[in-house]
């Protein structure tokens, strides 16, 4: 039993590191409004934008909507090829690639 504990503490290290060199890379891809698991992007960052926003449309005469969206098993859904060009065109590291593509 304890092998595979350390197993899954080696795979959880695996994956950090691997966050932690892609992260900062395709963040700059995200919209502006976007806040989970985003470095600075907090639930205060959060909730004053959420403020920002509420202010904005008071001030509107017209009617406004808003969606809040989160997708059921969105990443077991995706396209694999498509993934791994979004990835390819962002990463040039062709052994970070080869991690990646062999998780997906």
């Amino acid at each position: 039993m304890s092998g595979y504990v350390y197993s899954i503490k080696i795979l959880a290290y695996v994956q950090w590191a691997i966050y932690r060199v892609i992260n900062p890379v395709l963040v700059k891809g995200y919209i502006e409004d976007s806040y989970g698991c985003i470095p600075g992007r907090g639930s205060l960052s959060t909730m004053q934008r959420l403020k920002y926003w509420v202010v904005m449309a008071s001030r509107k005469e017209e009617q406004w909507f808003y969606l809040k969206l989160d997708i059921s098993k969105y990443f077991y859904r995706i396209s694999h090829r498509v993934l791994k060009k979004i990835l390819a065109k962002k990463i040039k590291d062709k052994r970070l690639l080869k991690v990646l593509y062999s998780i997906i």
